[in-house]
């Protein structure tokens, strides 16, 4: 059956154009947004800073032993844009790290557990929670200033991220004190630096933060801010859309706590635990074990998270 052209406009709304695409199923092929950016960091241990490369499908560029590729930064200069955070932890049988967040006390981050299996290793969610939540349900985890950084280069500047950790955190949060209420961090270089140091546990190098000249052309500071504002929201909505699909396959999943003849859950579930933050580690793990034994029932291995999908790089 043949379908009549016509050349008449019709104007759609935008509420018309979400039912479409809800209709369409084209979501469950939308691609994970990303911000892949090169990281910049000081090597604690022997000092200098290296940063990693990227290629241009974002990906870290290795070299021919598989480790990712590392070139070293003398005397880095940049202009800090945006500091956020992060945590991590590792051990010999797993790893936990979270989502990028604000440094706003209220920023809720998602926690991460990578474990190796029989086909290499798996990523499952393991918690979320603020990071006082973080601290006190999973005490391991240590927290990475993340800053974004126009980083000084000879043909102008690149923006990375700059990663600061460990004994490092003190002085660039004294540095950040540095700036009075009507100053701002990016109206000035800031200098990167290294100083010897030593505790128990024996000699290492950390960062030091020096303010540099005055910024006198904004445009490009503008520029990289609204980027970063943009990939951040994107990301973002995109996470928050993904969990509330995990919450929901997680509610309709049996044995978890829902009362079937009064259509509500006790306060005590563990879904109003992962709603609320309040969960332990224990608690995650036997929920994920919960969620796994069902979907792997119905062949679905959707639980575990392709490594390609972590957003920020």
């Amino acid at each position: 059956m043949k379908t009549q052209k016509t050349n008449k406009k019709v104007e759609t709304s935008k509420e018309e154009l979400d039912e479409l695409s809800e209709l369409s199923g084209e979501k469950d092929t939308r691609v994970a947004p990303s911000f892949k950016l090169p990281s910049l960091k000081l090597n604690g241990r022997d000092g200098s800073y290296f940063r990693t490369v990227l290629n241009e499908d974002g990906s870290l560029k290795q070299t021919e032993d598989g480790k990712a590729l590392l070139l070293e930064v003398e005397n880095p200069t940049g202009i800090i844009l945006k500091p956020r955070k992060s945590f991590s932890y590792e051990c010999p049988s797993y790893q936990l790290f979270t989502s990028e967040g604000s440094i706003n006390q209220k920023a809720i981050f998602t926690v991460f557990k990578k474990q190796e299996t029989k086909k290499g290793f798996s990523i499952t969610m393991a918690g979320q929670g603020t990071a006082a939540e973080l601290k006190t349900k999973f005490p391991t985890l240590k927290m990475t200033q993340v800053v974004y950084f126009m980083l000084d280069t000879k043909t102008g500047s690149e923006l990375m991220r700059l990663k600061v950790h460990g004994m490092s955190l003190g002085p660039i949060f004294d540095y950040f004190k540095e700036f009075g209420s009507d100053e701002h961090l990016f109206q000035f270089k800031t200098v990167l630096g290294e100083k010897n140091a030593k505790n128990q546990y024996g000699k290492f190098v950390v960062s030091t933060f020096k303010r540099g000249e005055a910024v006198k052309d904004f445009s490009e500071v503008r520029d990289n801010l609204e980027l970063i504002k943009s990939k951040i929201s994107e990301i973002e909505a995109y996470a928050a859309e993904k969990n509330a699909e995990q919450m929901a396959m997680a509610d309709s999943t049996a044995d978890l706590g829902f009362d079937d003849e009064k259509g509500t859950r006790p306060e005590s579930s563990p879904l109003d635990k992962i709603n609320t933050g309040k969960w332990d580690e224990e608690e995650a793990e036997e929920l994920s074990d919960k969620v796994s034994k069902k979907r792997k029932a119905a062949k679905d291995d959707s639980d575990e998270i392709d490594v390609a999908s972590i957003p920020f790089g």
